[in-house]
């Protein structure tokens, strides 16, 4: 996490026990981009007919299925996207049902479990003091 950006005092630098400082010489330094509507991952690159998981269809409303389920964590498109600025990402199912299923908010940094699960991003587990337990399944996620 980023605590201060320029020339920061050394007393304050003090107060951090764990930080690293990295001097980037003058670059220019943004915040992450966060795709509001990607399929990276069940849309997978390259595009083969066995990795295409966007669309099902079995039905025209279909609530129950996960865009989670469905990631190719050893997508292409994933370290395209993160050179082009992009950090995070709502994956959504496709778009050929009335309701095509759940959507899910992922980062796209490497993982050394290559799991889908492992990519997830909810809030830290004491949000608004609801003190959820790590076991249960996720409880953030979107309907399309």
């Amino acid at each position: 996490m980023i605590q201060a950006v320029g020339e920061i005092p050394g007393h304050l630098l003090n107060t951090y026990h764990h930080l690293s400082v990295i001097d980037a010489n003058g670059s220019w330094l943004s915040p992450g981009i966060v795709d509001l509507h990607s399929h990276l991952g069940d849309q997978s690159s390259p595009k083969l007919s066995g990795s295409a998981d966007t669309n099902s269809r079995k039905g025209l409303v279909q609530p129950w299925l996960r865009s989670l389920d469905s990631l190719n964590t050893h997508d292409d498109a994933y370290q395209l996207s993160i050179s082009g600025g992009v950090t995070t990402a709502v994956i959504l199912p496709g778009s050929a049902n009335a309701i095509g299923g759940q959507a899910f908010v992922i980062k796209l940094r490497p993982t050394k479990e290559r799991s889908s699960s492992s990519m997830l991003l909810e809030p830290p587990f004491t949000f608004n003091g609801t003190g959820i337990e790590e076991v249960q399944p996720p409880r953030w996620r979107q309907l399309k």
